[in-house]
């Protein structure tokens, strides 16, 4: 017989994406925790390019993207926020895709 548990503990995840280009795929980059994990990642230097639905696409609460020195052009819709935070510092170049999008918010480089 197993233990009894009222709270599991769960870490959350960190991923860098850099000096990449991410293009001609379905969709460029999704971030989709599922269950009580966080996933915070962060976009440097990547284009993201002539993919065929989202270049970034964020699905919940748990996800957070921060992208920095990025372009992201030629998709279906450039951002794609369904929950959680798409974080531009500014430097972008969010583009020529059939619907740019917006980032949820946009916050100055120090």
């Amino acid at each position: 017989m197993l233990p009894e548990t009222s709270e599991s503990t769960v870490s959350p995840s960190t991923v860098v994406i850099s000096e990449c280009s991410i293009s001609d795929n379905r969709n460029g980059v999704v971030s989709d925790a599922s269950g009580t994990a966080e996933v915070f990642t962060t976009l440097d230097r990547v284009v993201i390019a002539n993919n065929l639905n989202r270049g970034v696409r964020v699905l919940n609460d748990k996800n957070n993207v921060k992208i920095t020195n990025s372009v992201i052009t030629g998709n279906a819709m450039g951002l794609d926020e369904a929950g959680g935070a798409i974080v531009s510092f500014g430097n972008n170049v969010i583009r020529d895709n059939t619907t740019d999008g917006n980032p949820t918010s946009t916050v100055p480089l120090r």
